[in-house]
């Protein structure tokens, strides 16, 4: 795979480690934390109006995609660039994209537990 040998991956293989183990982490805890046995599911709470939308527990699988398609595209932009230093941002955004992605889908595993 000619990727592998790129310099993004001998430069930066923390990064991209890190940005795919936070992206499977993503699937993994989306997938144990959706209440499937619920027929509704929020994906959106307001401090003022509460729940604002809602839909079926399938719909949250949107978060973990998208943090999926945001690692696999800073990696092939971080690909593209001949400066480490610019590699390098591309994969850190990619990881703290995920980050924040993980902080919504804990937020969201808390108000469906919780009840609120």
């Amino acid at each position: 795979m000619p990727f592998l040998v790129h310099k993004t991956w001998s430069e930066s293989r923390a990064l991209v480690v890190i940005a795919g183990v936070l992206t499977i982490a993503l699937w993994a805890v989306s997938l144990w934390l959706v209440p499937r046995e619920r027929l509704v599911v929020p994906l959106h709470y307001t401090i003022y109006f509460g729940i604002d939308l809602s839909s079926r527990w399938q719909s949250w699988l949107w978060l973990p995609g998208l943090g999926t398609v945001i690692m696999l595209t800073h990696f092939v932009i971080g690909t593209l660039k001949d400066d480490t230093t610019w590699q390098r941002v591309w994969l850190t955004m990619a990881v703290l994209l995920n980050i924040l992605l993980g902080l919504v889908i804990a937020a969201l595993a808390y108000v469906v537990r919780s009840g609120l």
